[in-house]
C-alpha cells in the first residue's frame, strides 16, 4: 500500500514538473517570436468557440482555432492556427476583428496577436500566442 501511494505521489510530482518545463519552453518561444518575428496587420477571418484547456483557480484558459488573413511580402496570406486565450480576453477574439500579429516567417502558424481592435475600432494590447499567452 505504501509503495502504491509513493508511486502516485511521485507520478503527480513528475507531471507537475513536466507542465512547468513545458510552460517555461513556451514562454521562451513566445519571447523569441516577439523579438524576431515579422509584424503584420491582418484580420481574424474565423474563430471557433474553443476548447477548455486549463482551469487554475478561477481562471479558465481556452485553445481557440483561428484563421488569420494578413498582407506580407508575397501578397495576401491566410493562416490557420490556434491561440491560447484566457477567459478574460475571449470577448476580444472575434471573427472580423482587425489585429496586429507577430508571425514566424518560416512557420506562419506560429504567431502571437499583439493588438486586437473591437467592433468600434478601439485597440487593445494583448499577448495571445499560438504556443503560450500572457495575461
Amino acid at each position: 500500500m505504501g509503495i502504491l501511494v509513493a508511486l502516485v505521489v511521485s507520478g503527480g510530482a513528475a507531471w507537475v514538473l513536466l507542465q512547468l518545463l513545458k510552460s517555461v519552453g513556451g514562454s521562451a518561444q513566445l519571447d523569441q517570436l516577439l523579438a524576431n518575428g515579422l509584424k503584420v496587420q491582418g484580420k481574424l477571418l474565423t474563430v471557433d468557440a474553443g476548447v477548455l484547456a486549463l482551469v487554475s483557480g478561477h481562471m479558465r484558459v481556452y485553445v481557440v482555432n483561428v484563421e488569420l488573413e494578413f498582407e506580407a511580402e508575397g501578397g495576401v496570406q491566410r493562416v490557420r492556427s490556434k491561440l491560447v486565450v484566457p477567459e478574460t480576453q475571449r470577448h476580444l477574439v472575434l471573427a472580423g476583428a482587425p489585429c496586429i500579429a507577430m508571425i514566424d516567417p518560416r512557420d506562419p502558424t506560429r504567431l502571437c496577436l499583439v493588438e486586437i481592435k473591437n467592433p468600434y475600432g478601439a485597440p487593445t494590447a494583448v499577448t495571445l500566442g499560438s504556443m503560450y499567452s500572457r495575461w
